[in-house]
């Protein structure tokens, strides 16, 4: 089973002072933030994949600090806090999720890297319009098709979608596609 550590000041929580992290306990003292709405978006989406995930909370701050965040964003029904130090880092096992800002952590994201893009909306650059090409052509990936495929207008492998930089579109009639799954490092 995968789990999800997040950390609180300056992951889950983003501190609006105009100084670089980190910022241990910002929210007792009075720093102005503003919620990772996209984090908290993905912990939601996570669960929803998942109900019995493991997410976690954690702080350096403490356990009760971690809690307090854990409660005043609502997220006590799908997460528990704790106290984020060395022996909590023995908790996490290949494969599960940790995003803190800290790089001294042995995580997996930056506050700003998860979840990750889960699809491109065209317009495509250049570059994507090229993997995703290449990617029509290899057979270890199912290949992005035309729904239409069973007409006449489509003999062959004429099915298969082209990328344009203003999307996929079928060679064989007039269907077309803005968006594609992401492909990491691209």
């Amino acid at each position: 089973m995968v789990k999800l550590f997040v950390d609180c000041d300056d992951t889950l929580v983003l501190y609006q002072d105009g100084l670089v992290s980190p910022h241990p306990f910002g929210f007792y003292m009075d720093t102005p933030f503003e919620v990772n709405q996209r984090l908290i978006k993905g912990i939601l989406k996570f669960r929803e994949d998942d109900p019995w995930a493991v997410i976690i909370i954690w702080s350096g701050g403490g356990k009760e600090y971690a809690e307090m965040w854990v409660r005043r964003l609502g997220l006590d029904h799908l997460a528990v806090g704790m106290c984020k130090d060395k022996m909590a880092y023995d908790l996490i096992q290949l494969g599960d999720i940790v995003v803190d800002d800290d790089p001294g952590v042995p995580r997996t994201h930056g506050p700003h890297e998860w979840p990750p893009q889960i699809r491109w909306a065209a317009p495509w650059t250049p570059e994507q319009v090229r993997v995703l090409n290449l990617q029509q052509r290899d057979f270890r990936f199912h290949g992005y098709t035309c729904p239409n495929q069973g007409d006449s207008n489509h003999p062959g492998s004429h099915f298969l979608l082209l990328a344009s930089e203003e999307g996929w579109r079928c060679p064989a009639c007039d269907y077309t596609q803005s968006w594609a799954h992401s492909l990491e490092g691209v």
